[in-house]
């Protein structure tokens, strides 16, 4: 729908610090200004039209001599409307990982992570994400890998905007996302990826739940 078009516009400024043991720490400060261009501005709009948000997070990466890696994220996000701001919110964000290196060709991963996102709808005003990844990646030659993944998040949707709207209960989501990919190096230059993701939502709201396949293959070339 043309009212779901968005402007965003932003200045990134990022401290980085790589010193030769491997070792990263950077701290990322985002001041950013959106806009719904297609949304109604008349005065009894109870639509949104402009924000401003604001982000700084410190990412920290640790590689160990095995070839493993942990990997650590925290932050905080604010946004701020300017028409009503009882839709402003602010929240956490962080994440908590690691990468381990079994033997030369095998990998595995695991990831917890909470994040903080804006819900456009009239009975919430951002949305509170728990989740959880799990990885495995086999380099079963130089030409072919296999990666499989699998993502489970927890989404309550809160905030209240106070336009009136009453819901019975706030929307909650569970769900996961199980995907299983395949490179084949073709060439030097050219490989192809065939992707197979299986995604379950389940919701108190029964008209936001769903399962579905999809089966993808791309293409690439790396130059």
């Amino acid at each position: 729908r043309p009212t779901n078009e968005i402007d965003f516009s932003g200045v990134d400024g990022v401290l980085r610090y790589a010193p030769e043991s491997g070792n990263v720490v950077a701290i990322t400060r985002r001041r950013a200004r959106g806009e719904y261009p297609n949304l109604p501005s008349d005065a009894g709009s109870l639509a949104e039209k402009r924000f401003h948000q604001d982000e700084t997070n410190l990412e920290v990466s640790l590689p160990l001599r095995s070839g493993s890696r942990y990997l650590m994220r925290v932050g905080s996000i604010s946004r701020s409307y300017e028409r009503y701001p009882q839709s402003n919110f602010s929240g956490r964000v962080g994440l908590l990982g690691a990468e381990w290196q079994l033997t030369p060709r095998t990998q595995l991963s695991g990831a917890l992570r909470y994040d903080v996102e804006p819900a456009q709808d009239f009975v919430s005003s951002y949305v509170a994400t728990k989740g959880l990844r799990l990885g495995g990646l086999w380099e079963y030659s130089t030409r072919t890998r296999v990666e499989g993944r699998y993502d489970w998040r927890l989404a309550q949707y809160r905030g209240d905007p106070g336009f009136g709207a009453v819901s019975s209960s706030r929307r909650e989501d569970r769900g996961g996302i199980a995907t299983l990919m395949s490179t084949w190096r073709m060439a030097a230059n050219t490989r192809w990826i065939t992707t197979l993701t299986r995604e379950r939502r389940s919701s108190n709201q029964a008209e936001w739940s769903f399962n579905d396949w999809t089966a993808a293959g791309s293409l690439q070339w790396v130059f």
